[in-house]
């Protein structure tokens, strides 16, 4: 599950709209329609295609193909009501069947922004503090080899600061309480932190695993159900559920094109909604939804809802927490979202709106949600192969429903020029790649020597290469790993998504916990590496 940007790369119409009054339900809860009522209108897809998006329609049947996804669905949110679905393509990659506005897919980590309304219901009851520390609330997590794990705060997992190292299986235990066994368990021997917790935003899936165990432990509920019942509910999304058996149930969904995430081989497969769950990762994203009740979200998000969160913690949810730093000023994160100052049209074509978003992907499946919240609109777009996230479709909508600013002078996108500053050795005492050490050349190149790589036979390119800032690319067995350089405190910091170096100045020697190198956690790292998504 990856984050999306927008600097970082960045049919059937309403009319065959699914009935909600026939809502799925599985054995074990996982449904939020105990109501049985229609939503109301303006949440629905509406039944009369509008002629305005007929281009719009041709783009995304045209940009699905060439991103490889059998299928796609897309709901369009204008003025806090659903105006435009369709569904394209496929939802099997072999069997077919007609992809809906109403059909389910996997959204991955735009499930972040649910378990964040989640936590910040906490927050609203005053059962939670954002600057109180996470232990607090589960005083049975601990991680033996990171004593700093009593400074993480609330605050820090809703906004990537918590300094986890990114871990996650694809499928694991399927049961509620895995949840509970894994954070306050045997993540005491797993887990680490590869940064000091609020030193900088690293996106990293434990954060949220955390999130969703402090729920737990305040409602009593287990995660899933807490959602059915609280976030779902409320905002008319019955169909988002967690379970393959409640998907497998609804029977409107998309399977999809992947391939094999235990990493046995590198052959195609298909994922059902059997075919994996991880019950510990699901706050991370997990969950199936439609483009339909997606939408609905959104709208929560851009109008309010106060039986589901205060509009002043809905604000801040939305609001700029802490900056990327990939280009200072430029792209933030709230808790659970993305919020970016403006976006490109073209490469020299910069406009200054406030974009709310989050990406999703998960084996089979890529997922947006996009908002203009100032203007009432949005996009949620759901696919069903990996890495399948829509550009030319993206700004097309913008064009078509937004009120666009005049284009100015974007912000500065220029590699760093002066690369002298990032020079010198690296300790990286979890030996995911181990210690490493950078040079500047006689023709100003940044070059990089990794001893553990060359000792495993891991072949890396020696030159990293200048992209945005002072964020470069690092190439290890033909993969790329943005690597961005920050200062803290006078430490100088090479942070990934995969691992952290800390500038020592000299070379490095490794702690008494630091661990022996294992070539296979390399390995599944650079294989689920995030795509990147460069600036058009």
């Amino acid at each position: 599950m990856q984050f999306a940007s927008l600097i970082l790369v960045l049919a059937c119409n309403g009319d065959t709209a699914k009935d909600d009054t026939a809502p799925a339900v599985d054995d074990t809860g996982d449904t939020a329609d105990t109501t049985g009522e229609r939503p109301p209108d303006h949440l629905r897809c509406p039944a009369a295609p509008d002629a305005r998006f007929d281009a719009l329609a041709e783009t995304l049947d045209s940009e699905r193909t060439s991103l490889g996804a059998p299928g796609l669905a897309v709901a369009i949110v204008e003025d806090g009501a659903v105006v435009w679905c369709a569904g394209f393509g496929d939802k099997h990659p072999e069997d077919g069947g007609d992809v809906l506005p109403t059909t389910l897919f996997r959204m991955g980590s735009v499930n972040k922004m649910m378990t964040a309304t989640a936590l910040l219901q906490q927050v609203d009851a005053g059962a939670v503090s954002l600057s109180e520390h996470a232990t607090t609330y589960l005083p049975g997590f601990q991680l033996d080899y990171s004593p700093d794990y009593t400074d993480i705060t609330v605050e820090h997992l809703l906004t990537h600061q918590g300094g986890f190292y990114d871990y996650l299986t694809i499928d694991d235990d399927h049961d509620d309480s895995a949840l509970e066994d894994a954070v306050e368990g045997w993540f005491a021997t797993t887990e680490v932190l590869i940064s000091p917790p609020g030193a900088f935003w690293n996106y990293a899936n434990p954060n949220w695993y955390l999130a969703g165990r402090i729920v737990e432990a305040i409602d009593g509920r287990f995660y899933r159900e807490y959602m059915a019942d609280e976030v779902f509910a409320p905002l008319w999304m019955s169909r988002t559920v967690f379970t393959g058996e409640a998907v497998l149930a609804d029977g409107d969904y998309a399977s999809g094109a992947t391939y094999d995430w235990t990493g046995a081989t590198t052959a195609p497969d298909i994922a059902e909604p059997d075919s994996y769950d991880n019950a510990w990762a699901r706050p991370a994203g997990y969950a199936w939804t439609s483009a339909e009740e997606l939408a609905r979200f959104s709208i929560f998000l851009m109008e309010g809802n106060d039986a589901v969160l205060s509009d002043a913690l809905r604000g801040e949810m939305m609001s700029e927490q802490v900056d990327l730093s990939y280009v200072p000023g430029l792209q933030h994160y709230g808790y659970g979202v993305f919020s970016d100052r403006g976006v490109y049209l073209s490469s020299d074509d910069f406009r200054p709106i406030n974009l709310v978003y989050h990406g999703g992907d998960i084996n089979g499946f890529a997922a947006d949600l996009y908002m203009v919240p100032d203007q009432g609109f949005a996009m949620a777009v759901l696919a069903n192969t990996d890495a399948a996230h829509v550009s030319d479709s993206l700004l097309e909508a913008l064009s078509l429903v937004v009120t666009l600013p005049e284009s100015e002078a974007g912000p500065d996108l220029s590699p760093a020029e002066d690369v002298s500053v990032f020079v010198g050795a690296y300790s990286e005492p979890w030996n995911i790649v181990g210690d490493f050490s950078l040079s500047e050349e006689e023709d100003g190149t940044l070059t990089i020597e990794m001893p553990v790589l060359d000792a495993h036979g891991f072949a890396y390119e020696p030159t990293v290469t200048p992209y945005i800032g002072d964020s470069f690319l690092l190439s290890i067995t033909q993969t790329p790993i943005l690597v961005t350089f920050i200062e803290v405190d006078g430490v100088m910091y090479a942070r990934s998504r995969i691992f952290v170096g800390t500038g020592v100045g000299e070379p490095a020697v490794a702690p008494p916990h630091a661990r022996a190198f294992d070539p296979a956690r390399l390995r599944a790292a650079l294989r689920d590496a995030p795509p990147l998504r460069r600036l058009r």
